[in-house]
């Protein structure tokens, strides 16, 4: 079993790989001790075997066991068909899927929200491109770009920490509104959505930011600075991060609904051709 020292420890997950799921999300909940310790005592007589699809009658207590704690959430969203059609090819060769660029995303911001606390995180294992997102986080750790004291992967029965990251990239990708908003109106919950807008801007300054971090040991040795394109992609993460959150709503029930759209067309076109 993994085991973390840092006072500061953040949790993420992800949902929405499989291909028939239009939004992809990851969600990171971080906290301090104290704060981890209430979450596990509020949710531990609940956790045994829990998993966000098969698990919708715990959410009340998991919902409860984050409100009680005051652990905080991030959560990134991502259509993966504007991934595939907005981003450069730099982007996508530089990060790998989607789900990199929005582990990154997630990272990156709790690091920005608890500033020069180093943090611990936590990522759910069980991704193609986990051992990626690993190298660049660990890469910003050895250069002290980021507050970041430790990376490791884990699964949800070594850490019952997860399951509230498990729990909001679930809703998300499947679209539960009223959970949501609930952790909203908590004040529980921050969430940023990358449109194709974003994507389509900001592809040259993510794919430098990425290339610069899989370097960064050696340009550190070299003595070069790379303050500059770290500073771009903060501020790439804050327009991220302050979209309102009706907008996102509009945005994602868009995308799901011509997904549907689709699929109706399509099986409509089968019935017509049988």
């Amino acid at each position: 079993m993994v085991v973390i020292h840092s006072t500061l420890r953040a949790f993420l997950d992800e949902s929405g790989t499989h291909p028939e799921t239009p939004v992809l999300s990851v969600a990171g909940f971080y906290g301090d001790k104290e704060q981890w310790d209430i979450f596990r005592r509020e949710w531990l007589p609940y956790s045994d075997g829990f998993h966000a699809k098969k698990s919708d009658g715990l959410f009340p207590h998991l919902f409860a066991a984050i409100n009680a704690s005051k652990v905080s959430g991030v959560l990134v969203t991502i259509g993966k068909k504007n991934y595939y059609e907005y981003a450069n090819a730099h982007l996508k060769t530089a990060v790998g899927n989607p789900y990199s660029i929005c582990a990154f995303l997630c990272a990156l911001h709790i690091c920005g929200k608890v500033q020069d606390q180093p943090t611990a995180f936590v990522l759910e294992e069980g991704q193609p491109n986990l051992g990626f997102v690993k190298e660049i986080l660990e890469s910003f750790m050895s250069t002290g770009r980021a507050p970041i004291s430790a990376v490791a992967s884990a699964r949800k029965a070594d850490f019952i920490e997860l399951h509230a990251a498990d729990f909001v990239s679930h809703i998300a990708s499947a679209h539960e509104k009223e959970w949501m908003q609930k952790l909203f109106d908590a004040d529980r919950l921050e969430h940023g959505h990358v449109t194709k807008e974003l994507l389509a801007e900001n592809s040259p300054r993510v794919t430098e930011l990425f290339r610069q971090a899989r370097h960064a040991r050696n340009k550190l040795k070299a003595n070069v600075d790379t303050n500059t394109e770290y500073e771009n992609f903060d501020r790439t993460m804050r327009e991220i991060m302050k979209v309102p959150h009706s907008e996102i709503k509009a945005k994602l029930d868009a995308e799901k609904l011509e997904k549907k759209r689709k699929k109706t067309k399509k099986s409509s076109a089968s019935r017509e051709g049988a």
